[in-house]
């Protein structure tokens, strides 16, 4: 039952909206937010929390937004091992970590790689959960477009950046393709 649970909290997480879950974490992260109050419940804090807008606030909304990205691939890649193969290297005498590191690994290796790619890919374009929870100091990538492009009404300049970000991202998913043939995990 436990595992159902956790696919569905996956699922749940990845059909709920980015804008949604970034709220969320700003109703965490505010001065006198969730996390100030748990601490205040708690006897562990009587000021305000200055987290909020800062890379501290930015970076665990970042991961917790991506991850689903990383673990449904490399899930998928767990769920799809032989257990045949676990069941032999534990006849034959291996113990959990060497059936980890010669069975369990090579298996996952593809799925680990292709979900690190995914994931990097769709961070280079990221612009809500940094914008909102970085503030103007910890801008992104596409932070700085939209600067030039909104804020400095420097629209060369924000689409040059745009297409270099283009370019990059397909040359990085090319590379990564020829090393570690990623489209072929993606289908």
């Amino acid at each position: 039952m436990g595992e159902g649970v956790a696919h569905g909290g996956l699922l749940i997480s990845l059909w709920t909206s980015i804008m949604v879950r970034t709220i969320g974490w700003m109703l965490l992260e505010l001065p006198t937010g969730a996390l100030f109050w748990l601490l205040e419940k708690a006897h562990l804090r009587t000021e305000p929390i200055d987290i909020y807008q800062t890379t501290g606030a930015m970076y665990p909304a970042m991961i917790a937004v991506m991850l689903p990205f990383a673990v449904l691939p490399i899930l998928a890649a767990i769920l799809g091992l032989d257990r045949e193969q676990l069941n032999a290297a534990t006849v034959f005498g291996a113990g959990p970590v060497l059936t980890f590191g010669a069975v369990v690994l090579p298996a996952i290796r593809q799925a680990m790689i292709s979900a690190g790619v995914l994931v990097f890919v769709m961070s280079l374009g990221f612009y809500v959960t940094p914008l909102l929870l970085g503030g103007p100091s910890n801008m992104t990538v596409s932070g700085i477009i939209n600067g030039q492009l909104n804020n400095a009404n420097r629209a060369d300049v924000g689409a040059a950046m745009s297409l270099l970000l283009v370019g990059g991202t397909v040359a990085i998913y090319l590379v990564a393709d020829r090393l570690f043939k990623v489209s072929e995990r993606w289908g």
